[in-house]
């Protein structure tokens, strides 16, 4: 369990659960790392990101198709992402699991308990809740 996700009280109903704190809907995509980022700093941070761009002339390692489509590898006819760290967006989302199978609205204690967290995620940034249905059970 994420540092994050223990900052949450555990629900009390059976019918669902916590599941994880996950970014989604990566703008224009997820941000590559490549090994010009890693250069004499010993961890990678925002900070270290953007100051090995500004000063290093490290890049996303994405290139970028003429039709607009990404790839984490040089191809014919491509270039490199130039949109800058800090450009590079997402949503940070709280996913819950179901653990029965019911609509979301049917969740015993749900409504409430998403009332309640909601001072826990606007500390935390987190942008929306997801809800995730239970797994089926395989005959």
């Amino acid at each position: 369990m994420s540092d994050e996700l223990k900052k949450f009280p555990a629900p009390k109903s059976k019918d669902f659960e916590l599941g994880s704190i996950d970014s989604v809907n990566h703008k224009p995509h997820p941000y590559c790392i490549t090994p010009k980022h890693l250069g004499e700093h010993m961890y990678l941070d925002s900070n270290t990101i953007m100051d090995m761009e500004k000063n290093h002339g490290a890049h996303c390692g994405m290139y970028v198709g003429p039709d607009g489509r990404y790839t984490n590898g040089f191809k014919s006819g491509y270039s490199r992402c130039n949109v800058p760290y800090d450009e590079h967006t997402s949503d940070k989302l709280l996913f819950i699991q179901a653990l029965v199978d019911k609509e979301v609205k049917d969740l015993k204690g749900l409504q409430s308990y998403c009332k309640s967290i909601l001072p826990i995620m606007k500390k935390l940034k987190i942008d929306g809740i997801a809800f995730v249905a239970p797994e089926k059970q395989k005959k």
